[in-house]
């Protein structure tokens, strides 16, 4: 840079400054930097412009960071590209992507793909920690008229959670503004741990502790009921009497006589029953 000017000038106003120490100052002498550009305005402005003028499907432009042997690039294709029109382009090779505030990250993209927000080191594809008293994430349709929904799955959505803005989305007797939880193949388990069976929904049938309900309820163990009054209402079809089972307890109609039910217990003695109309 020696045998370079110290100042390189237009007509009238020094632009561009040189110095032997090997920093470029446009728009200011006082260079902190490599490269300072300074731009003095009260509006917004560009401060820089790069830009392909080739129409052809692969023009595009680039800007490369390196340091050592690694290569960052920030592309940006061309409205005509074959495979990336219009689209913008962070390439970081070998290490991650993150977006930091006062040096602290806030996002963080692994280059294994997974994404941290409030984590550095991501353990599923996405991993959210808030690190403060209060953590939510919010899933709003912007408009009383737009549902809402978030569907889980393999290959495709195997379970939905959605919100209905009208009657019959997500299920035929919904109501706008019902909370809807739907499998879409398979059964719905509300377990607290990964080897109790807890409530399972399964067609229009559930179990309590029953892992294949055949009725519209099941119940596997024993059920209290703590009540001033307590009254079963039992459907009784003159084709078919009705009846209430819980374990080895059950309350049935007589067949072929009217309002005449009886309360059995099997024991270890044989069934003992109560008749009573």
């Amino acid at each position: 840079m020696a045998n370079y000017p110290t100042t390189t000038t237009t007509p009238f106003t020094s632009d561009i400054v040189l110095t032997d120490g090997g920093r470029v100052g446009i728009g200011t002498t006082s260079m902190s930097y490599p490269l300072d550009i300074l731009k003095d305005g009260n509006s917004v402005s560009t401060i820089s412009n790069f830009k392909n003028i080739n129409t052809g499907n692969a023009a595009g432009v680039a800007m490369n960071m390196l340091a050592y042997n690694a290569v960052s690039t920030i592309t940006k294709y061309g409205a005509n590209h074959a495979s990336e029109a219009s689209n913008m382009k962070i390439n970081n090779v070998g290490g991650d992507v993150s977006f930091a505030f006062s040096g602290s990250d806030r996002v963080r993209i692994k280059n294994s793909g997974r994404v941290g927000i409030g984590s550095t080191n991501p353990s599923g594809l996405l991993d959210i920690n808030g690190n403060s008293s209060t953590t939510s994430i919010n899933f709003l349709s912007g408009n009383s008229s737009n549902r809402t929904s978030l569907q889980l799955g393999r290959s495709a959505a195997d379970t939905t959670l959605g919100i209905a803005a009208a009657a019959g989305e997500w299920n035929d007797y919904s109501a706008a503004g019902d909370f809807v939880l739907r499998a879409e193949s398979g059964k719905l388990l509300f377990v607290t741990n990964s080897s109790n069976c807890g409530v399972v929904i399964s067609g229009n049938n559930v179990g309590i502790g029953i892992t294949n309900p055949d009725n519209a309820l099941e119940v596997a163990g024993c059920v209290k009921i703590e009540s001033l009054g307590v009254a079963f209402n039992l459907p009784i079809p003159t084709s078919d009497p009705g009846s209430l089972v819980v374990g080895d307890v059950w309350i049935k109609k007589t067949s072929g006589t009217p309002n005449t039910y009886f309360l059995k217990l099997r024991t270890s003695d044989g069934d003992k029953q109560i008749q009573f109309s």
